[in-house]
């Protein structure tokens, strides 16, 4: 079952307690809706990452948010049943607060970010109201074109972050 982000609890904190605890991994966040097409296309993408390169050096949050009308919790409990990985931890974004925080930290022209690809370098912190800025991130947006959603580029810079942490 995803865990549910509002306010109201400490889930929020939960997110940001998995920047804390990943601060010596790369770290891999993405901000998607259960039923839309190109969303899924992108979780799927994350699945393949995470089964690609099987590193304890790599965690990941996906952070389900509703943004179309068949999105709901359900949808979001039935894509978390479809992939279980320990190093990703899933949530329920009922009130799509991840999502207004990222447009703010990405400097969106939308109000809220969905998805979208983040990878932390190691030694990321989350201290502040807002997510912390990332050097790598994509999207399937009407955002910067040179950002867009690119697979081969995307697993590549992942597995290379890997391969220097690693190294480290």
């Amino acid at each position: 079952m995803v865990d549910v982000i509002n306010m109201e609890t400490s889930t929020l904190a939960l997110l940001k307690k998995i920047f804390q605890d990943s601060k010596r991994h790369v770290l891999f966040l993405a901000v998607v809706s259960p039923t839309g097409e190109p969303c899924l296309r992108g979780a799927q993408l994350v699945q393949e990452i995470f089964e690609e390169n099987d590193s304890d050096k790599l965690y990941g949050a996906i952070v389900w948010t509703p943004m179309l009308e068949t999105d709901d919790i359900d949808a979001a409990n039935e894509r978390d049943s479809q992939f279980s990985d320990p190093r990703v931890q899933q949530f329920w974004d009922q009130d799509r607060i991840v999502g207004q925080y990222l447009s703010q930290t990405l400097k969106l022209n939308e109000s809220i970010a969905w998805d979208v690809y983040l990878v932390y370098l190691p030694d990321h912190s989350w201290d502040a109201k807002l997510p912390p800025v990332t050097g790598f991130w994509m999207h399937q947006l009407n955002e910067e074109p040179t950002l867009l959603l690119d697979s081969p580029r995307l697993k590549q810079y992942v597995q290379t972050l890997l391969e220097r942490t690693v190294l480290q």
